[in-house]
């Protein structure tokens, strides 16, 4: 049990300079007398334990996730703007951030959500008349996007203008489905009015996400579509499909376990994959990696993905960072590049 008279640290799983700096200085805050904790879901929700958001970039991820599980951070912290070079600087900022819990300083910024990840073209899933699963299916894709830092963070609550964006839809008319999703019990607000999902809502998200894979396999498979566009393929057939159609699919699939995007077709084992995971973009020069999966409906991102004709599930040496953003890799005896925006969707396990 822990003890109310130590803070409580959860540090950011990002795998930037700045997020393995929020984790030295969460071990430094540990040997300050700080309790660390790795799982939000593990810190105190009784108020009486003052809790640290520790975060590697501006998505604030720490914050978000225990915003989520209904804690709000004595402070909260985004660490991306630190600069080390001085001896001691560690030590600095464990021993600033103590000393404003101490101080009682609860005041912080709201914690911004980047937009930088959504195209200003009209994405895959802007193809047609929106359901109420197309909406659990946006929620919970946002609330698991990779972020700056490289960490892919898992049920991090959304906002619903991230949401109008993701289906290109306007504000008016996500409002309105929010407030219907609100009243059906399937989405609830945070304490900092952002979107999470009940425990209705996921069981209902997590079967229209199996369903959506499924189909993605019978598109490529069946049909003959590239994997490129297999997500807005099978986004556009979807509401044709009831349950028994979706389950007649999968068996005459063979029964898939992932989608041609290197998905598992279960949504929860998808979440715990996660959690090992992070983007190529944030992987450091010579690092080996598996390629697991690819971002799901960014058509030129597979494209591009696909034309460099990396595969899924083999291992690659990262070589070189370039200043463009640009990674160069080896696959097998092949030197492979892609390019920034190729790198940020492709999502790999160091091994």
């Amino acid at each position: 049990m822990n003890d109310s008279s130590k803070p409580v640290v959860v540090p950011c799983k990002g795998v930037s300079s700045t997020g393995r700096l929020a984790g030295r200085v969460a071990e430094e805050l540990s040997r300050l007398g700080a309790e660390v904790v790795e799982d939000a879901a593990a810190a105190p929700v009784n108020g009486a334990t003052e809790v640290i958001a520790l975060d590697g970039c501006a998505s604030g991820c720490s914050a978000r996730t225990l915003e989520a599980a209904g804690v709000e951070p004595a402070l909260a912290l985004d660490l991306s703007k630190r600069r080390l070079g001085r001896p001691g600087d560690i030590h600095r900022i464990a021993a600033g951030v103590l000393d404003r819990v101490g101080d009682g300083d609860r005041a912080r910024k709201p914690v911004r959500r980047s937009r930088s990840e959504f195209a200003a073209e009209p994405a895959a899933m802007s193809r047609r008349q929106h359901t109420h699963d197309d909406y659990l299916l946006a929620i919970d894709r946002l609330s698991s996007a990779a972020v700056e830092c490289g960490a892919v963070p898992v049920e991090a609550p959304t906002i619903a203008a991230h949401v109008s964006l993701l289906l290109d839809v306007t504000p008016v008319s996500v409002k309105q489905m929010i407030g219907q999703l609100e009243a059906d019990g399937l989405v609830r607000r945070s304490p900092g009015k952002s979107l999470v999902l009940t425990d209705e809502g996921r069981v209902r998200a997590d079967a229209a996400t199996r369903r959506q894979r499924i189909l993605e396999c019978f598109v490529t498979q069946f049909l003959g579509h590239d994997a490129t566009e297999s997500f807005e393929r099978a986004f556009m057939i979807g509401p044709s499909f009831d349950a028994e159609a979706v389950e007649r699919a999968y068996e005459s699939l063979g029964r898939p376990e992932r989608c041609p995007h290197g998905w598992p077709l279960d949504a929860a084992a998808a979440r715990e994959e996660s959690e090992g995971l992070m983007t190529l973009s944030a992987v450091a020069e010579g690092v080996t990696a598996q390629v697991v999966r690819i971002d799901e409906d960014d058509r030129e991102a597979a494209e591009g993905f696909f034309a460099s004709e990396l595969r899924l599930g083999a291992d690659v040496i990262i070589v070189t960072h370039e200043d463009s953003g640009e990674i160069t890799l080896e696959q097998g005896k092949k030197s492979v590049t892609v390019s920034a925006d190729v790198a940020k969707t492709i999502f790999v396990r160091p091994n």
